[in-house]
């Protein structure tokens, strides 16, 4: 019975965020009411409010599913097998890549699976929350198919193992060492996170701007035009950064580093993304983005294996 009343609950949260979604595709994001979206989700509004805390969050969701997502990649490559420890040098990015967005014991698996929150209390519409993501140019995550928020959109398929669903904000990961000091540990996040980047470019991964399915470039354009969302989504970039600095060790150089990395991230995402607006394919752009990738990359002086 717990198992039926979580489906329910899901495909209530998927419905509220798909009609959501549409409308404000259609119509423009603040044209739209809450009331108009209960009543296209035939929902109430309070029953809305449960699910959603903010009108913003309907839409905002699935960036907040990479809350944490650098620094959780770091922890989660410290206490992996030492193969996952090693930093890459060719551009093939690697078979099984340790690309994790949300927790482990997710079962749905993509960047952009809506985050479940049947308890969210209501509030107003206007509310913030910070969590992390990309610059107001599209890096982030997003990735809408037939309908704007059908999760695979123009996402080639990874192994299994490769990156556990989102199906909600990350968790903190334990504390954990992580390898090298000073500069060492730095070249070594910076391997773990180039590597992640090169896998999500294979798959075609939204979160790295590879991805030229028109409803993902359409959920790009509505965030990043939207002055409401664009605002959110600075602060979860500054969330995120915070995150990553305090894996690296929340000194002074762990600080600059984190703000470099995340930068880099950005930058590439972003280059990314223009030439999908551009109208270059995603499998044209590909050899581009992933020479890039190394380039930005490299000047972290990442270690030959």
């Amino acid at each position: 019975m717990a198992e039926l009343r979580n489906r329910k609950k899901q495909q209530t949260h998927d419905a509220l965020s798909a009609a959501a979604i549409a409308l404000f595709l259609e119509r423009g994001f603040d044209q739209v009411s809450v009331a108009d979206i209960a009543a296209a989700a035939h929902v109430s509004k309070p029953t809305l409010f449960k699910y959603f805390a903010t009108k913003q969050d309907l839409v905002l969701h699935r960036i907040a599913d990479h809350a944490h997502q650098s620094a959780h990649l770091l922890h989660q490559a410290a206490t992996s097998a030492p193969t996952a420890r090693t930093a890459r040098t060719d551009p093939t990015p690697p078979a099984n890549p340790n690309f994790s967005t949300a927790d482990p014991n997710s079962s749905t698996a993509d960047p952009t699976a809506p985050a479940p929150d049947s308890t969210a209390p209501a509030a107003d519409s206007t509310a913030s929350t910070a969590t992390a993501a990309p610059t107001a140019d599209p890096a982030a995550s997003a990735s809408p198919a037939a309908d704007p928020t059908a999760p695979t959109a123009g996402v080639k398929a990874r192994p299994s193992a490769a990156r556990p669903g989102a199906s909600g904000p990350l968790t903190a990961s334990p504390s954990v060492t992580l390898p090298g000091d000073g500069g060492g540990r730095i070249a070594w996040a910076a391997g773990v996170l180039r590597d992640a980047f090169l896998a999500g470019l294979e798959q075609r991964d939204p979160v790295t701007g590879l991805n030229d399915h028109p409803e993902v470039l359409a959920y790009y354009r509505l965030v990043f035009e939207t002055p409401a969302l664009a605002i959110r989504v600075q602060q979860f970039i500054a969330d995120d950064q915070a995150a990553l600095a305090d894996a690296l060790g929340n000194d002074l150089t762990a600080e600059v580093a984190a703000a470099q990395l995340i930068a880099t991230q950005q930058v590439l995402a972003k280059r990314n993304y223009r030439a999908m607006a551009a109208g270059i394919t995603a499998d044209n752009q590909y050899p581009t983005a992933q020479t890039e990738a190394q380039t930005a990359f490299a000047t972290f002086s990442i270690p030959t294996p």
